[in-house]
């Protein structure tokens, strides 16, 4: 069985999350829930080097969707 060498892409931050919300009205009453994040994810060493990726609700606990947090892409 062969090993995958997976090459790291760099070192990203969570500088911001913004909940995606989803609205529904009868007329009287609105109700709303979140379905899911828009997390912009920003390099570490280059600020200009960012990009913005839609993360449904339950793919990950609220932990992991903390602003700060480090994060490492491995392509």
């Amino acid at each position: 069985m062969e090993q995958e060498t997976k090459e790291i892409i760099g070192e990203y931050v969570i500088s911001k999350v913004t909940s995606v919300d989803k609205e529904k009205f009868d007329g009287m009453n609105l109700d709303s829930w979140t379905v899911g994040y828009n997390v912009t994810l920003t390099n570490v060493k280059n600020p200009f080097d960012y990009f913005l990726q839609y993360v449904p609700k339950d793919a990950f606990s609220e932990d992991q969707f903390k602003v700060g947090r480090v994060i490492e892409l491995v392509e």
